[in-house]
């Protein structure tokens, strides 16, 4: 499947809060 530039805002968002929480 290809991912719209939407999605790719999405998961870019969700990676930078996740990198965000571990590097707490």
């Amino acid at each position: 499947s290809i991912l719209t530039e939407e999605d790719k805002a999405h998961a870019t968002a969700f990676i930078e809060k996740l990198e965000a929480s571990l590097l707490c």
